[in-house]
């Protein structure tokens, strides 16, 4: 969820979408990656689009600048036997 707040394009006409399913969790955020796509896939690169709210988060302890957010969504989405192709990251 954070990572959704603290990437998101708040001047991009759509607007952040959390919607909780009987199946799991769909996380919507507007804008496009500020990194290449196989770069944030492979993970260690961080290029936070809202650094105040990134801090506010770090603050609380709920976050880091890591960029292990993609890596760790992949491997969730992995995990329950999905496959990621770089199409599905674009």
């Amino acid at each position: 969820m954070f990572n959704t707040l603290v990437h998101a394009d708040y001047l991009d006409r759509a607007s952040i979408r959390i919607q909780k399913w009987p199946s799991g969790f769909e996380f919507r955020n507007p804008g496009v990656l500020r990194v290449p796509a196989e770069l944030a896939l492979q993970g260690g690169e961080s290029d936070c689009r809202n650094r105040t709210l990134q801090q506010m988060f770090l603050m609380l302890g709920l976050g880091e600048r890591a960029g292990s957010g993609m890596p760790k969504i992949r491997d969730a989405w992995e995990s329950v036997g999905f496959k990621v192709t770089l199409t599905d990251t674009l």
